[in-house]
This record gives structure tokens, C-alpha cells and sequence, in this order.
């Protein structure tokens, strides 16, 4: 990984604009809680990719589960910078929260599911946070009721 100091604030941006006609397209609202003082000591190829996943799937989980609305928030929590994306569509049962970082491991039933994908998204977000001394949880209260997804990535010094 080539780590640097990084706005977060703009690569956000970067991201949300990538799915843009996407949300459009699917009347799916999103917002940004972002400031521009929060940076990040990490490799911008992999933040991008671990955001741009996130997003694709927070997507995905509202054209599934009917939602319409995605947030992408931040705030320093001590040494690190906590960024959380959150959906208000499919959601899973809460137990899966750790199980959806699994190679291959996707949601419900094969035969009946409604998003394209190879379980392998969140697989390889996790291994970028993992190799970027950053931490990541998913959280659901269940189908239907949308999901949040919280990393914890360490903060530029000086930031």
C-alpha cells in the first residue's frame, strides 16, 4: 500500500458522484456528512475501492429491499476516523453482521435473489481495511430494516 495523507471529504464525493445516475435511476436519495478537516493516513486506491463497495452494495440493499435513502457520515473518534455508510433497504438477520466479510458468503436465497454479485465485495473490502490497519463491523436489525456498515480507518497525523 503507497499511504498518504488523504481528504476523505473529496474522495467521498468522488465516490457518491461515481453512482450517481445509478441513484438517480432508482430514486434513491443520498447524503454526505463529511468534513473537510478529517484526514486519512491510507492508500487511496484501496479507500477508494473499500468506499466505491460500500456504496455499490448500500445501493443494491435499497433496489432489493425497496429503500430509498443511503448516508455516508464521518467523525474522528480518537486516533482514527470512523466512517460510517448506511441504507434503509434489505437489511439481513443481525447474527450475519461478521459472516458478510466471508469469501463468497452472500445474502438469501440463491434461487430467488434480486441483486447481481460473486460474495466476493465484501471479502476484499475487508482485506484492504485489514491491511490498512483499519477496522470494519456491519450491523442490521434485521431484513427490511436496512443496514450500517462502520470503519474505523487511522487518522493523517496533524489531522
Amino acid at each position: 500500500l503507497q499511504r498518504e495523507s488523504i481528504a476523505l471529504r473529496e474522495v467521498v464525493a468522488h465516490c457518491v458522484e461515481e453512482i450517481a445516475e445509478r441513484v438517480r435511476y432508482n430514486e434513491i436519495a443520498v447524503e454526505t456528512s463529511v468534513t473537510e478537516d478529517l484526514m486519512l493516513d491510507a492508500d487511496r486506491t484501496a479507500l477508494e475501492t473499500v468506499l466505491r463497495n460500500l456504496l455499490d452494495n448500500a445501493v443494491k440493499a435499497c433496489v432489493a429491499g425497496e429503500g430509498s435513502a443511503i448516508s455516508v457520515a464521518a467523525k474522528r473518534t480518537g486516533g482514527d476516523v470512523t466512517i460510517t455508510v448506511r441504507d434503509d433497504g434489505l437489511g439481513f438477520p443481525p447474527e450475519h453482521g461478521a459472516q458478510i466479510f466471508k469469501k463468497f458468503y452472500r445474502l438469501g436465497d440463491e434461487l430467488r435473489r434480486k441483486t447481481p454479485g460473486t460474495g466476493l465485495g465484501l471479502y476484499i473490502v475487508k482485506r484492504l481495511v485489514d491491511l490498512s490497519g483499519a477496522s470494519i463491523a456491519a450491523a442490521s436489525e434485521g431484513p427490511g430494516k436496512g443496514a450500517t456498515v462502520t470503519v474505523s480507518w487511522p487518522a493523517a497525523e496533524g489531522s
